[in-house]
């Protein structure tokens, strides 16, 4: 087949074969030579005129738009039908239990009246138990999850709910807590803590969603802990000590100043009143003062300016304690987010003694990031020391081994970093470390002490 093209501006014609790689003669079956500017009529190409051209053009623009639309509904269709980790119900949940598809109505409270809003997105499922004592991978890596959740809100300077006028508010999406079966409280503390960061940096109050289909025993328990009053839904009460006739908690209490460690030492002293102290033990003083030693310690030394840390912070330790008055005993919890025991605690020299067992237990390469962080913290539950390296200093947690041994029953553990490390009143030592990073510092002790009261 010969064909016979004719250029605009020239009176010039030649014949070619429609099989030649010329580009002035394209010739396809699917008549794409109008997207060219040719029309084809018969055997001969000719230049259309201006009107045709225009036409044609946005014939063909049109018909392009149309396709990519249409290929755009499909793959957005196939992604909202397509499984997700997220959209996932918890595994004690039975088959056939409904799952909210997005977007999806949910109740919002940020203080005040309760709103109607629309999640963008499906529920995040956290684990039914949040204990770092029985479910600590687990536990460890929704921390770090909603820690990491925080620093992109923070850094993007990202709004929890979108509010416009005429409109519903929206939210991106949220954490379902209907299915929780237990958190400790050493996890409530370092979630009120991930949840308070992002409301002082960002000034606004994170909602809670479907507050109404969380578990009794979880709104109770953050409830009690004050995690309301902290995160700005409530107002802060006149009183921290909340409670009954046989269990008072110190509601958690944000320390960023010297008044606020005050706060702490008299809330202290008014639950260790309420303990059941036997004749003959003077350990009130001593418990009281290790215990302010070892807060004092993370206050003051846990955002060094020689070390920063690689997120943003608010320079706040969180703490809370609870005495329970049928087993006679005390359980301070202290979390704060700073540069960590295993990141500070190596870079400083230390006595002949403390560097000869780091030489000894710390001598080979790790196999992962974090695997000496327990050796760490153990060499700082041993031997003390301060980052300033005063003698008066550094002593908080040798002074509350110290109450434990005297008292006989209990225990102290302490996770930083990817460490952890537990002490119990016999004397021995247990630690080991993860991969997973609990985003600070966070010192557990339990003190039991002998009670005189007839059971």
């Amino acid at each position: 087949m010969v064909l016979k093209l004719v250029k605009v501006g020239t009176s010039r014609s030649f014949n070619k074969s429609a099989s030649a790689h010329d580009p002035l003669l394209i010739w396809r079956q699917n008549d794409t030579t109008a997207d060219r500017g040719f029309v084809f009529t018969g055997c001969i190409l000719k230049r259309p005129n201006h009107r045709s051209a225009n036409w044609q053009f946005h014939r063909c623009r049109n018909q392009r738009r149309r396709e990519k639309l249409s290929q755009s509904k499909l793959k957005s269709r196939r992604a909202t039908t397509r499984p997700s980790v997220r959209t996932l119900p918890p595994a004690n949940a039975p088959l056939n239990a409904p799952r909210p598809n997005p977007p999806h109505l949910v109740e919002i409270w940020q203080g005040g009246k309760f709103e109607e809003a629309i999640s963008k997105h499906p529920p995040h499922i956290p684990p039914a138990n949040l204990c770092l004592e029985q479910n600590q991978q687990e536990t460890l890596r929704y921390l770090a999850g909603i820690r990491s959740h925080g620093n992109r809100v923070i850094t993007g300077k990202e709004r929890y709910v979108k509010r416009r006028k005429g409109r519903k508010p929206q939210i991106k999406g949220y954490t379902d807590f209907s299915g929780l079966n237990r958190i400790s409280t050493a996890v409530a503390v370092v979630l009120t803590a991930e949840y308070d960061r992002i409301a002082k940096s960002n000034k606004e109050t994170p909602p809670t969603v479907n507050l109404h289909e969380w578990p009794d025993s979880i709104f109770v328990k953050l409830r009690e802990l004050g995690f309301f009053e902290v995160l700005g839904h409530l107002p802060p009460q006149a009183s921290n000590i909340v409670g009954n006739a046989n269990t008072k908690t110190m509601q958690i209490i944000r320390a960023e100043s010297n008044d606020d460690l005050g706060r702490i030492d008299e809330a202290l002293l008014e639950l260790t009143a309420f303990l059941d102290i036997p004749a003959g033990i003077d350990i009130v003083v001593d418990m009281n003062s290790a215990i302010s030693e070892a807060i004092s310690n993370m206050r003051h030394h846990a955002y060094p300016d020689e070390f920063p840390l690689p997120y943003p912070h608010v320079r706040s330790l969180w703490v809370s304690a609870t005495v329970n008055r049928d087993l006679n005993s005390l359980t301070v919890v202290a979390y704060d987010q700073g540069a960590t025991i295993p990141v500070t605690y190596p870079r400083i020299q230390r006595r002949d003694r403390v560097a000869k067992f780091l030489r000894r237990t710390v001598s080979r390469t790790p196999s992962f990031e974090f695997q000496y962080d327990g050796t760490y913290i153990r060499a700082a539950m041993k031997y003390g020391g301060s980052r300033t390296d005063q003698k008066h200093r550094g002593k908080g947690l040798p002074q509350m081994l110290d109450v434990l041994d005297r008292v006989g029953t209990g225990r102290m553990k302490v996770y930083s970093r990817g460490g952890w490390c537990e002490r119990k009143a016999d004397g021995k030592f247990n630690s080991n470390a993860t991969n997973l990073s609990i985003g600070g510092t966070l010192i557990e002790w339990n003190l039991e002490l002998p009670t005189t009261r007839a059971v």
